[in-house]
């Protein structure tokens, strides 16, 4: 494998479902987008020259692009055994568990699922807050009001469901 990949792929394996889930649509799923957000990063790194250090606003921006992109059918190829394995490991593989946050996810906005997946991913505040371009504490009070706003959301369904 070659040389950071590893390092880096398991340090933004979070980050990477993340943008993966949030950017997911009806036409690319969550462990598609996974491979294809992997493929596009070796591809990419392969160019590079000395030590990198990417920010995870790197892997939201291809995986923006990516699904935007894969309108059209994608050949997803990773060109090394060893950076085959690695992605495996990131993609989802417990269904119940997948099909439960997408279940919490289905009525959310995209900035909604922003915040829950970052979170969830125990993102730095500061990352969440860079990609809203807002400071620190604005980004850790508007992380807790959505999540507050999605609890609120799930229970009022339930409690309309089991009353109504």
């Amino acid at each position: 494998m070659c040389e950071g990949c590893e390092e880096i792929i398991n340090e933004k394996k979070p980050v990477i479902r993340q943008a993966a889930f949030k950017y997911k649509n009806d036409f690319v799923g969550a462990n598609e987008l996974i491979s294809i957000i992997n493929v596009k990063f070796f591809s990419w790194k392969r160019k590079q020259e000395g030590p990198i250090q990417v920010n995870n606003s790197f892997f939201h921006k291809i995986a923006h692009n990516a699904a935007i992109d894969e309108i059209k059918e994608y050949e997803v190829s990773i060109d090394s055994p060893d950076h085959k394995s690695l992605v495996e490991k990131i993609h989802f593989h417990d269904p119940s568990s997948f099909v439960l946050a997408q279940r919490i996810m289905k009525d959310c906005s995209p900035e909604e699922k922003d915040a829950l997946m970052s979170i969830v991913n125990r993102e730095d505040p500061e990352e969440f807050a860079n990609r809203y371009n807002i400071n620190y504490a604005n980004a850790v009070q508007k992380r807790r009001r959505i999540v507050k706003k999605i609890k609120d959301r799930l229970f009022s369904k339930n409690l309309e469901r089991s009353h109504g």
